[in-house]
């Protein structure tokens, strides 16, 4: 997703993908961690260096981090390794520490999958969203076809 595309309710932020040291303006060093999330203006008084070692991420109003078109690719691909949706999101968190979904959101886009998958028909708790089921049956049409 480009600058151009985020709606104008969403949060601009960034994670920092390599720790580094910043200094406020007394001089005084702050370790920033990976993970950490800043804001668009903190982000923007950061050097260029440090700037490469952040990537942009999309946080609604509410603070939810929306997936991107590759981790949903992943969770598929995942998927239609082992269907079991434990293993997937397991799988999920444990090869992408640094990512900000929580549990239980990884549990649901999974569910979401679950609820696509024609080896399970009955399985429709899920209300499925218009990405997920596009990047789904762009990978898998037979496997997650309507």
């Amino acid at each position: 997703m480009t600058h151009s595309q985020i709606p104008k309710q969403t949060k601009m932020s960034y994670q920092v993908q390599t720790e580094f040291f910043n200094f406020n303006k007394r001089g005084d060093a702050k370790k920033i961690t990976v993970g950490t999330t800043l804001t668009n203006k903190q982000f923007r008084e950061l050097t260029p260096a440090k700037q490469a070692k952040c990537t942009f991420i999309v946080v609604s109003p509410n603070g939810r981090v929306r997936y991107t078109r590759d981790e949903i690719s992943q969770l598929v691909e995942l998927y239609l390794e082992n269907d079991n949706v434990q293993w997937v999101r397991d799988t999920f968190i444990h090869n992408n520490p640094d990512q900000l979904h929580t549990v239980d959101s990884v549990n649901a886009l999974v569910g979401q999958l679950r609820a696509l998958d024609t080896h399970y028909p009955d399985d429709t708790q899920w209300d499925v969203k218009n990405l997920v089921a596009e990047i789904a049956t762009e990978i898998a049409p037979s496997r997650f076809g309507q």
